[in-house]
Order: structure tokens, then C-alpha cells, then sequence
């Protein structure tokens, strides 16, 4: 092979070399063909569907390899569509979840009304005015989309969604489906909508309950998509699903997931657009949001109940860079990003969470711990985090983690203090999902919030130390104090860090804090994030138009 095109650190040369070869083409760097298909290539391992293209790129590309501007299916391995070069997978991928989306878009019912105890009510220095609008909209559409920023009061806007539903056109608890993308956000969607301070709970009677405890046995448990695709009969009968972190879903899983719903169900899309976008290929949550066909069934939540203090002074100024707003960044709370400062600014609050560990009450199964000392211990977990960019370099996750057991004393994986995440979802044994965070209590026993009781820690799933963790892993969680790190990236890494720092990390990583956020950084390296944006080419949103 070439040397020019086998370098490792150039994947999308290779698969080039690989399918030009498999069609008996000639492979040179310089040739249209080439080019081409190494632009599908890349925009697919860059998490794009397609990049652009011009006539002049296209011209001696041997009809075998392409199609272009044909609407018809094709067997050929590129396609050209509204000027973008696509793999011929993800072309089909692309159109068949636009045709499944329009699908759905039925005429609203203006006449359809929630009863007023559905809607949120106003409260001091809150309208509810966004919340309210959404619940009426929700029932008048049979696709539905909510969206709003970290701690804007989706999961409870979502009760009330669920609530009006069930009462307007006469569905029960039963019909009802949950589901995220992951274990994490579907367990927490879950636990959301049935607080006791929820809509749901207060008003169970309307939903044919006698009292809270029948709620919550008669709504379904929230599982991944994974576990509804894998098993489509779960589905079956099902007249509302709620889809929560919507930004995660990539391309293929969205139209698998659609591909299961009942054509005469409701559906419930909730997200946020400004965030991470998903792991695999596709910004899908993001397109729909902005194509002009979804706006009329469509409402965004703006008013953030989450974040107080310093931290909302962060927040507003992560919302206004998000909002196309250049204002200066806060003072309070920004610092060089070096480990000594990192480690001063968590440790005393660690250390902390290591005294609360070894008490007693938290691993004697005999005389489990009261409701207050769980919160106790559920507060402590989620006092302070640290989130890293990445996982490699000195503030990165593993070195971080491994400074923070030393300096804490906690010689041992399941050392009393030590904080885990775990990696692999275990529904069989333990019932814990990829991303759930547990604290090691004495005699070597796990608590992780909403469990009735501890497990042993070599019963646990694969797991990893979990004081420093990256942005992308806290997305849908909140944290007293949080402290991101976001150092100067490094051109020549061969990670590439630079491509990992950019405006919805940084939006991400500061909308994690409810009191204290502290980042460290320079100024210069912040604004140069936060003018990067990770934006992924797509045809969706012209498909749908």
C-alpha cells in the first residue's frame, strides 16, 4: 500500500484505498474518485452524513463508484444529494428517518385544551409561561418536541405533558413508554417524573389512581432505546412515548427507534440542541429543531431554575455565547489550569465525602440508614465533580483520578470514600446503567442514589474511579460545585485534543453547576473554545423542507 495513504492517523485514506480497490479502480491521491470518496469517508468518521462537494470535483468519477442528484435507491457507494457527497448507507439512513418523520406531522388540534391543574403554575421570579404553552401544544400534536437549556424544568414540564395526555384523550399509565438513550438518563427520567413534587403525584386521582403508590406502580419503567430496539414487542400497545436526551441519538438509532412506534402514538421528543451532539454519526436532534416544518410543534424552555449564586452568573454567560452574544466572562471563578490548583480547589470537599464513608450507618444492612442520612450521603455524591476535556494527558480523567486517591489515602479500589462509575450496563444482576456514580461505604459495600440497599464491590459491572470524569459522561447531571478543565490544546497531540474543545463542551461542562463553578483556563483558550462549534454536515433539514 502506498505509504502516503496507510498512515494510520489518516483512517479515512485507507478506507478509500479499500473500496477503490474492491472495484478494480485506480487509487491515486490525486484523482477526483479518490477524492471523493475520502470526503464521505471523513465526514462519516467525523460524525457527519455528507460534505459538500462541487461540479468541478465530480467530473471523470467512473459511473460505477457514483450516483448524483438521482432520487431513485442506489447499489453504487456514493451518492451526490443537494450538492453533498454521501456515503450510500447513510444517504438511505437519512432519507428513510425524514420519511418517517413527516410521517407523523398530522394537522394540529387547536381545539384541544389540559385541564388547568396540568398546568405549572407561576411562582416568584418564575412565569411558567414556556412550561404552560408547551403542555398545551403537547396534546394538540402527535409529535411533539420540548427543548430548553440544563435545568430549565424539562422532566417536570414532561410530567405535566404526560399528565394532560392521559386525561385529554382518555390513555392510561399503561400506554405509556420511556425511553433514553442511555441506562443513566433512563433511570433519571424515570425518577423524575415520579418525585413527589411532580405533577403526576400530585394529581393522581385524575389518572384513575388512588393514591401516589399506585402511580408509580402502574407508569413503566424507563429503559434505553437499545432495549426497546432489541425488543420491538415491548412497544406494542404503547399511545405516548417520552424520549428524553434526544441530542445523544445518533442517525441510525433515531430511525430504529421510530421504525418501532405505533403509527397511532403520540411521541414526546425532549433535549437539548446546544449540547453534545451524539457519539456516532448524526446532529439529528438539532436539525429537527431547527427546520422550519417542526416550529409550529415545537416550544423551548428558557427560564433556569437550576443554577444560583456564582454559578448562575456562569450559566447566563454560557447562554448568551450560545445566543451569538460575545460578553466578557465572569471573574469569579477562573483559574490556571494547573493540578495543584485543581487539586486545592476539591480535596477539602473530598475529603469530606471520605469521613462520611467510613460512618458506620452506611454499612450495617441490619439497621439501614434513615431517609435524612441517605440525602446525607446522595448530597455528598453530589457535591463536587471534576470535568475534564479528555482522558489522557496530566488534567486528564486517569491521572487526575489517580492524584486524588493518592492525596486522599484510598490505597484500594473499594476503599471506603472512593467514588465509581460504572461502564457497562448490568440489568440483570445489579440493575445499574453505564454513567451511575456510587460511593464505597465500610466493609467494601457500594450506595448509589435510589437504591434500597448497598452491593458488594466485587458483585459491581465494570467500573473506573469516578472524582474527575469527562464533560460528555456528565451530561444530564448536576453538581453542588463543579470544576472544569479546559487547558490549552496541543496541536501536534495525537489525539487531536483540539477537536474536543469547543462551544457545546464548554456549555456543557459550566450547566453542570448548581452553586460553585469553578474552570480553569485562560481567557484566550475559553474564547478560543467557545468559538469553535462542533457543527455536523447533514442533508436532513432540507429533506424535511
Amino acid at each position: 500500500m502506498p505509504s502516503e495513504i496507510s498512515n494510520e492517523q489518516d483512517p479515512a485514506a485507507t478506507l478509500t484505498q479499500a473500496l477503490l480497490q474492491a472495484y478494480q479502480l485506480p487509487a491515486s491521491p490525486q484523482s477526483n474518485a479518490f477524492k471523493a470518496v475520502k470526503k464521505a469517508y471523513s465526514a462519516f468518521l467525523q460524525g457527519s452524513t455528507c460534505e459538500k462537494v462541487s461540479p468541478d470535483e465530480l467530473i471523470d468519477i467512473p459511473e460505477a463508484l457514483i450516483d448524483i442528484d438521482d432520487l431513485k435507491p442506489t447499489r453504487k457507494p456514493l451518492v451526490v444529494r443537494y450538492g453533498k457527497v454521501y456515503l450510500t448507507r447513510l444517504d438511505h439512513l437519512e432519507q428513510r428517518l425524514a420519511d418517517q418523520i413527516k410521517a407523523r406531522l398530522q394537522p394540529l388540534d387547536t381545539q384541544a385544551k389540559p385541564g388547568a391543574h396540568w398546568l405549572p403554575k407561576p411562582k416568584p421570579s418564575f412565569t411558567g409561561i414556556d412550561q404552560q404553552n408547551s403542555v398545551k401544544l403537547a396534546i394538540q400534536t402527535s409529535l411533539f418536541v420540548l427543548t430548553g437549556g440544563p435545568g430549565t424544568g424539562k422532566t417536570t414540564t414532561a410530567a405535566c405533558i404526560i399528565g394532560a395526555n392521559l386525561e385529554y384523550h382518555k390513555l392510561r399509565l399503561e400506554d405509556v413508554r420511556l425511553c433514553a438513550p442511555t441506562g443513566r438518563a433512563a433511570s433519571q427520567l424515570h425518577g423524575g417524573l415520579i418525585d413527589a413534587n411532580k405533577a403526576l403525584a400530585k394529581h393522581c386521582e385524575k389518572l384513575g389512581c388512588k393514591d401516589v403508590f399506585e402511580m408509580k406502580q402502574r407508569l413503566p419503567k424507563s429503559y434505553t432505546i437499545h432495549k426497546f430496539v432489541h425488543n420491538p414487542e415491548m412497544m406494542e400497545g404503547a399511545k405516548l412515548i417520552i424520549v428524553d436526551e434526544c441530542s445523544m441519538i445518533d442517525l441510525g438509532l433515531f430511525h430504529e427507534l421510530l421504525s418501532i412506534i405505533p403509527s397511532d402514538a403520540r411521541i414526546v421528543l425532549i433535549g437539548d440542541p446546544q449540547q453534545l451532539p451524539s457519539v456516532d454519526t448524526g446532529s439529528v436532534f438539532a436539525d429537527i429543531c431547527r427546520n422550519e416544518l417542526i416550529s409550529d410543534r415545537l416550544c423551548t424552555l428558557t427560564e433556569p431554575l437550576r443554577a444560583d449564586g456564582q454559578a448562575r452568573t456562569w450559566y447566563n454567560f454560557a447562554v448568551g455565547y450560545q445566543n451569538r452574544k460575545s460578553t466578557p466572562h465572569p471573574e469569579e471563578g477562573l483559574r490556571e489550569a494547573k493540578v495543584a490548583a485543581v487539586l486545592e480547589s476539591s480535596l477539602e470537599i473530598y475529603k469530606s465525602v471520605v469521613k462520611l464513608a467510613v460512618l458506620p450507618i452506611y454499612s450495617n444492612q441490619d439497621q439501614p440508614p434513615t431517609t435524612e442520612q441517605l440525602m446525607d450521603l446522595e448530597n455528598a455524591i453530589k457535591s463536587v465533580r471534576i470535568l475534564c476535556a479528555y482522558h489522557g494527558g496530566e488534567l486528564g480523567v486517569r491521572k487526575l483520578n489517580e492524584r486524588i486517591r493518592t492525596e486522599l489515602g484510598l490505597n484500594k479500589p473499594d476503599s471506603p470514600g472512593s467514588l465509581v462509575m460504572i461502564t457497562r450496563n448490568d440489568a440483570r444482576v445489579t440493575d445499574l446503567s453505564n454513567g451511575d456514580i456510587g460511593l464505597v461505604v465500610r466493609a467494601g459495600l457500594v450506595w448509589f442514589p435510589g437504591k434500597t440497599v448497598s452491593i458488594p464491590f466485587n458483585q459491581l459491572p465494570n467500573n473506573t474511579p469516578a472524582f474527575a470524569t469527562t464533560i460528555h459522561k456528565s451530561q444530564g447531571s448536576e453538581y453542588s460545585s463543579v470544576l472544569v478543565i479546559l487547558p490549552k490544546p496541543e496541536k501536534d497531540d495525537a489525539d487531536n485534543r483540539e477537536m474536543f474543545i469547543n462551544k457545546q463542551l464548554v456549555f456543557t461542562g459550566i450547566t453542570r453547576a448548581k452553586d460553585k463553578l469553578t474552570v480553569f483556563t485562560s481567557s484566550e483558550t475559553l474564547y478560543d473554545a467557545l468559538d469553535k462549534v462542533a457543527d455536523r454536515a447533514s442533508g436532513l433539514d432540507k429533506r424535511l423542507r
